[in-house]
């Protein structure tokens, strides 16, 4: 038994899960604070879901610059290497934990997410209704 502040006694059992959960969180904590410092990349955000998806439509992109949106997040704008030069603006966000919802999971740390998905089906539909496309038809 362990006393606490008001005189009572708490059961060992109770203290040392708290001590291990309290750890962990600050170990997980430590490890998000480092993603966070690290910052966004190109390289991450050229490997991201929405880039692996349009792989799906036989795209693939290359940097073109980088800036920043009215709220301060890094944005990436990339361009298919294939026909149509389809734009993808990629916006950075941070997600401190895990993000579950019914058809979409975010891991943990940055998350590269579609910025201009009206523009960019408006040029995926040209290029694909163009007479010179080869690609796949989905």
């Amino acid at each position: 038994m362990v006393a606490n502040d008001a005189g009572r006694d708490v059961p060992r059992a109770a203290v040392t899960p708290s001590l291990v959960v309290a750890a962990l969180m600050a170990v997980y904590l430590g490890v998000m604070m480092g993603s966070y410092l690290d910052g966004p990349s190109v390289g991450a955000a050229l490997d991201s879901h929405s880039v692996r998806w349009d792989e799906g439509y036989g795209l693939t992109y290359e940097f073109l610059y980088q800036d920043t949106d009215d709220a301060g997040q890094v944005r990436y704008h990339l361009v298919s290497t294939e026909g149509g030069n389809i734009p993808l603006v990629l916006t950075c966000e941070f997600r401190w934990v895990d993000n579950f919802s019914f058809f979409d999971y975010r891991p943990a740390g940055w998350n590269y997410v579609r910025s201009n998905s009206e523009e960019w089906i408006r040029a995926y539909e040209a290029w694909r209704s163009s007479p010179g496309y080869d690609g796949p038809i989905r």
